[in-house]
């Protein structure tokens, strides 16, 4: 007996989801932009146009619906972080004046776009590499083969997690932190 858990009947629908997400986000944006402020019904052609065109593409659909939960993870995360912080005592304006104006308010907008560089571009190197594999993609697969057993996700995190590449992480870090400090505005 099947249940409506059943993952057969849930793949039917699992178009449902990229298609408003990019409605949604794109008409956000679009209305944002001086040209579609005036005249939204251009930006929502526009969003509805962008929106069909991703159900035209399986794998852009499966990108999305891989970076879903991990959006949906940082929310959570975001939630209880705020609940925090109305727990220890804080209010609704003091929060949007940290966030604001606050001392911490740059580098807040940089982990936000950090975290959603990273999900963003984690998955697409998944989808991709469950899709194709990231060894089709070369010129005339020149690369070391894998060794038996492993998979590509294995070899994708052999190389992020290498000393190198850790160590240019910490250098990044470093330089990114040094350049703040050193662009830092001296309050009077």
């Amino acid at each position: 007996m099947a249940s409506p858990l059943d993952i057969g009947l849930v793949q039917v629908f699992q178009i449902i989801f990229p298609f408003l997400f990019v409605l949604t986000v794109m008409f956000a944006f679009l209305t944002q932009i001086k040209p579609f402020k005036e005249n939204q019904v251009f930006g929502a052609i526009m969003a509805v146009s962008l929106a069909v065109l991703t159900m035209f593409s399986p794998l852009v659909i499966k990108i999305i619906n891989t970076m879903a939960p991990w959006f949906v993870l940082v929310f959570v995360v975001v939630v209880f972080l705020l609940l925090a912080y109305y727990i220890i005592g804080y209010d609704d304006v003091m929060l949007k004046e940290a966030i604001n104006t606050g001392e911490y308010n740059g580098a807040i907008a940089v982990w936000v776009v950090a975290i959603v560089l990273i999900i963003s571009i984690g998955s697409t190197a998944s989808v991709i590499s469950q899709e194709k594999g990231f060894s089709g993609l070369t010129a005339e697969n020149a690369t070391a083969p894998l060794v038996e057993g492993e998979t590509e996700q294995a070899g994708f995190f052999q190389t992020i997690l290498h000393p190198k590449v850790l160590g240019m992480a910490v250098v990044m870090l470093v330089a990114f932190f040094a350049v703040s400090a050193l662009t830092k505005q001296s309050v009077k």
